[in-house]
């Protein structure tokens, strides 16, 4: 199985949202909003 997989936005980059695609035949995406993201860094460095 091969699954290619794109990512629009670095994942480190907090003002931004990121976008992360996936497609072996059929195609999905993930929206990680900005907000989420500054929330989950938060809790990490608690």
């Amino acid at each position: 199985m091969n699954i290619e997989v794109d990512q629009s936005g670095k994942i480190e980059r907090l003002s931004h949202d990121t976008i992360i695609a996936a497609s072996n035949g059929t195609q999905d995406s993930i929206k990680i909003p900005r907000k989420l993201k500054r929330k989950i860094l938060r809790r990490r460095e608690n």
